[in-house]
């Protein structure tokens, strides 16, 4: 197999491929022509590298593992010993909380002023420290947004962009018909002709679309589904979600994230690129499809997208042009 075939199967890039051959993680043959020959052996090792990387285990202790694969027994086991831990921490702080309640003690103000007279077990240090600690362990409501959800601000920024596009044409176009047709628009008429070229412009190149990623739901909002003065009042509103389709991940039956290969001109030379398009299909039926690549979303965005969609067991299908 040689190394073209190698990247579109594990879409990983060449450069990263040699990297790890240079730290002597695979060894691939090399042909008559010195072109190297990858085995099957040569891509399941990668496989494992990709799969271990995405862990956050460093190199060194990657070339650990490949040499003495019984080490990521012991690596796992660690790991669960340390999450047994945090649990049993956390039902501790859960009994030291429910402790508190049940005393019916104004946290709040008892936290604020440090105050825990009627709580002779407990120090006022020890109290600061048990919320600290539960705070370090609550973390926000995730949303991983993938496609355009524009905020008002951008659309009014690009609004006023238009605009003054539209005052350079229409003031030139005022020269122009002043100069040769001795026609001459007053500056009134020259704006509203350029705020309705600005709205032109704006109508014609808008297109929201946006799948919202959260922790227990899914939005789908698609502009195309809307009238456009509704779907931009919607914007200046920031309302998008009332009108967005909501789904719980239940609803999803299959996820397919289609990978094609394009080439790009960067700078002076041609460039070989890769776009992802998910096609997300309902249990009703429903076909969603977004190319994210159009809207410059990031590998981290698409990572956390499959650990949700890794956590809820939907079914990922990969393909590769």
């Amino acid at each position: 197999m040689k190394i073209k075939e190698v990247e579109m199967l594990l879409q990983m890039n060449a450069q990263t491929i040699r990297y790890y051959e240079r730290l002597g993680f695979l060894s691939p043959q090399r042909d008559d022509n010195g072109y190297r020959h990858y085995t099957d052996e040569d891509v399941q090792v990668l496989k494992r590298i990709r799969f271990l990387r995405e862990l956050d285990i460093s190199l060194e202790m990657i070339g650990i593992i490949l040499k003495h694969p019984e080490e990521f027994q012991k690596i796992i086991e660690r790991h669960t010993r340390n999450l047994k831990a945090q649990v049993e921490h956390l039902e501790l702080i859960e009994k030291r909380c429910e402790s508190i309640r049940q005393k019916n003690v104004p946290l709040l103000d008892a936290i604020i002023d440090g105050k825990f007279e009627d709580i002779p077990e407990m120090s006022t240090s020890k109290i600061r420290n048990i919320f600290q600690r539960t705070k370090d362990y609550m973390k926000p409501y995730t949303v991983v947004t993938l496609g355009r959800k524009t905020t008002p601000f951008q659309l009014i920024k690009a609004l006023c962009t238009y605009l003054i596009a539209g005052l350079l044409v229409m003031g030139a176009w005022k020269v122009f018909l002043q100069r040769y047709h001795h026609i001459d628009l007053n500056l009134m008429t020259v704006f509203i002709l350029s705020l309705i070229f600005a709205f032109f412009v704006l109508i014609i190149s808008f297109h929201e679309k946006y799948y919202e990623f959260g922790d227990t739901d899914l939005y789908i909002y698609d502009s195309k589904d809307q009238l456009i003065l509704k779907s931009i009042t919607a914007i200046l509103k920031n309302k998008t979600d009332l009108y967005a389709k909501h789904y719980l991940y239940d609803d999803i039956a299959s996820v397919t994230i289609e990978t094609k290969k394009f080439y790009s001109g960067i700078g002076f030379g041609i460039s070989q690129c890769f776009k992802k398009i998910y096609h997300i299909k309902m249990k009703n039926g429903e076909v969603y499809t977004i190319n994210t690549s159009l809207y410059h979303d990031s590998d981290q965005q698409r990572k956390l997208v499959r650990n949700i969609l890794d956590h809820y067991q939907i079914p990922v299908i990969e393909k590769a042009e």
